[in-house]
């Protein structure tokens, strides 16, 4: 009887832990300085262009290695008769 009235004292404190709010207080948002160390605007549209381009891609040939893999799946269970 006491084992449960002890584990019971235990969760209950865990569970108000887990309620309770957070002593460390978060720190607020703040806006980053940014220096004048910045590229211009246009090289900046060029580099993300790139950016997209190489990434569209390789999302296409992801896509299709994922394709040409389910295909080798789907033939390997039709030929077993699954």
């Amino acid at each position: 009887m006491k084992k449960i009235a002890l584990m019971g004292a235990i969760v209950g404190s865990l569970s108000w832990v887990a309620r309770r709010p957070p002593t460390v207080p978060v720190p607020q948002v703040r806006t980053l300085l940014v220096g004048d160390t910045r590229p211009p605007a246009q090289e900046e549209i060029k580099q993300g262009i790139r950016r997209l381009a190489t990434s569209i891609a390789e999302a296409q040939q992801h896509r299709s290695a994922e394709k040409k893999r389910r295909q080798a799946a789907q033939k390997r269970k039709q030929k077993r008769g699954y």
